[in-house]
């Protein structure tokens, strides 16, 4: 998704190209970061209740994933509402990296 999207944003958001990429870079850094310190801490937290913590948590962050990305790529009408639907794409989408890594 990360090659798709600012393709995706340039051509259907022509005169947002400078605010996709500072808005896009912010979020990525701050949201993604947030969602992978948060998946790491859920994920210690709740490890002592079930061994099938970790995974439960990378299977439940890409599905509250799937519906962001799709407004985000569905609405095409509203620059800084696809924006925002990015934003919790990457809240959601990022947790399962710390968990999947603690279980290789």
């Amino acid at each position: 998704m990360a090659f798709y999207l600012p393709s995706y944003f340039q051509h259907v958001y022509v005169t947002y190209d400078k605010q996709f990429s500072v808005l896009n870079a912010v979020m990525a850094s701050i949201l993604a970061f947030l969602s992978a310190l948060a998946g790491g801490i859920l994920s210690d937290m709740y490890h002592s209740k079930t061994y099938m913590a970790k995974s439960y948590i990378c299977i439940l962050s890409s599905v509250l994933a799937l519906p962001p990305m799709v407004l985000c790529c569905i609405i095409n009408d509203q620059f800084y509402v696809s924006v925002i639907m990015l934003g919790l794409n990457y809240l959601f989408a990022e947790a399962w990296g710390s968990p999947a890594i603690t279980m290789l």
